[in-house]
């Protein structure tokens, strides 16, 4: 009876860790300092790291005040799942329609039914201790390595487990790699005016590649920027933008306008920037954190007011002519006989724009062949130098004979 009650025990657990599915990602106290707001930003990711299918049709997730059951649903070999309090927030994330997750400690399971039971697929107890770095801070958190972790006991200690390296984490991504955050690359909204709305970055690192998203409105259009002055390639979808170089070109380190996004319409109040990818010329990746979420109810259109400036009454900031030149581009001075626009280049006598005389000969005749010969005679022979001689130095009965030729 024994043996028969330890063989049921074996086969029990062995269902309850061989799904293939785990917790993956859990941001269950997003940073109110930086303007994510918990109602918005929390979420739970589920990621299935196995090379097949699973249906989840009929899970089961749930908390102290969450308890959602999956219809149907198919989760792909090495594809997430992201249940959300809002699901405008995060691309493809699905609304549970619960509460939200505890900010102090909570029960996260998910079960799958079983004959007559609900059996445990995976479940995590955390608390503020659990991953500090991920209350309140920024970052979500995260399992390191989602494989080995399955079958681990998720309420232990927090060795599995990690702070995203990116604010709000990776929803629906590949895990970051838990290294520390640099607040200095950044990605935001800008100005917006007639529909158009700039994408500003800020970045330490000259910039070969980029993706993001966005949510909250429709993309008609991307163009114009740094990304198009240094001759990338710029797509985009509804919801991603995309741009890269064929020749290898790169977006300069520092601060600019990235691109220009064209909004064809608003599906909610709130727009916000995410899933941000960027990466060097030797394709490594920017750590790069988006800026808050703005409302596009309203737009902002700055007006250039300064009748000197090219755009006078206009749209945007006033711009003004290069030194020298009018709107048009017309030369305002001389232009000199190269075609430079205020340009010091003359004629010389030869005709010659620029030569300085060079052309002419000893004789003063334009490309002439006369030239000084060795007796200082122009156009001479060298016939006509003189030899002297004369005594120089005289001393201990020697004297010195100097010659002048």
């Amino acid at each position: 009876m024994f043996r028969i009650k330890y063989l049921l025990n074996i086969i029990f657990l062995a269902l309850v860790f061989s799904s293939g599915l785990v917790i993956n990602e859990i941001h269950y106290n997003p940073s109110l300092d930086l303007g994510y707001e918990d109602a918005d930003y929390e979420f739970v990711e589920l990621f299935n790291y196995t090379d097949h299918d699973i249906d989840i049709t009929g899970w089961i997730f749930s908390s102290n005040e969450i308890h959602y059951q999956f219809g149907h649903h198919v989760l792909g070999a090495g594809e997430y799942v992201l249940l959300c309090r809002n699901d405008y927030v995060y691309e493809g994330c699905i609304d549970h329609h619960g509460g939200a997750l505890s900010n102090d400690s909570d029960h996260l399971s998910l079960t799958r039914p079983v004959w007559w039971w609900d059996e445990t697929v995976d479940y995590v107890v955390y608390d503020d201790n659990f991953v500090p770095e991920s209350d309140a801070s920024g970052p979500s958190m995260e399992l390191i390595n989602p494989s080995l972790a399955a079958g681990n006991d998720h309420s232990s200690d927090a060795s599995d487990w990690q702070a995203s390296s990116q604010i709000n984490g990776t929803p629906g991504y590949q895990n970051s790699d838990g290294g520390g955050i640099e607040i200095s690359n950044t990605l935001e909204f800008g100005a917006f005016c007639d529909n158009n709305l700039e994408i500003i970055y800020d970045s330490d690192t000259a910039i070969a590649g980029f993706q993001f998203d966005v949510s909250g409105f429709s993309i008609a259009y991307a163009s114009g920027g740094e990304a198009e002055e240094a001759g990338f390639s710029i797509s985009n979808s509804n919801s991603t933008v995309i741009g890269f170089s064929f020749e290898g070109n790169t977006i300069p380190s520092g601060q600019g306008i990235l691109t220009n996004l064209e909004v064809a319409s608003l599906i909610v109040d709130t727009q916000c920037i995410q899933n941000i990818i960027m990466s060097d010329s030797e394709g490594n990746s920017i750590n790069f954190l988006h800026g808050q979420c703005i409302n596009l109810t309203q737009e902002e259109c700055n007006n250039c007011d300064d009748e000197l400036a090219c755009n006078f009454g206009s749209d945007g900031n006033c711009e003004y002519p290069e030194d020298n030149f009018d709107c048009d581009g017309n030369c305002t001075i001389d232009v000199d006989c190269t075609g430079e626009c205020g340009g010091d280049a003359i004629v010389d006598d030869c005709g010659v724009c620029g030569g300085d005389n060079a052309d002419l000969d000893c004789n003063g005749d334009c490309f002439g062949d006369a030239v000084v010969d060795e007796c200082g005679v122009c156009g001479g022979d060298s016939s006509s130098c003189t030899a002297s001689l004369e005594f120089g130095a005289y001393c201990d009965l020697s004297v010195e004979i100097l010659y002048d030729s």
